[in-house]
């Protein structure tokens, strides 16, 4: 790669550093395009930033469901009559 290649992409390690911001689209423009730019020539970053953002969408999804009462209720009796528990 270029000098000039090297001082505009970020490398893998510093990447990381910025994801979170990334994610929740608080980078600045110039982070944002660089951040782009090295994920468009990093294949490792773009599996890491689509496996990250998978896991962060699924804690979120667990954070949001609380069961009801009666669904607990449901499953308590259903795994003793069942002598699971």
């Amino acid at each position: 790669m270029s000098s000039l290649v090297h001082k505009v992409i970020y490398p893998c390690t510093t990447l990381h550093q910025f994801l979170m911001d990334y994610m929740e689209g608080t980078l600045n423009p110039l982070m944002t395009f660089r951040f782009n730019l090295h994920l468009k020539m990093c294949s490792g970053c773009r599996k890491y930033l689509e496996l990250y953002q998978k896991v962060s969408h699924a804690e979120s999804l667990q954070q949001e469901f609380e069961p009801s009462e009666e669904l607990l209720d449901a499953t308590l009796k259903f795994l003793e009559k069942e002598g699971l528990t």
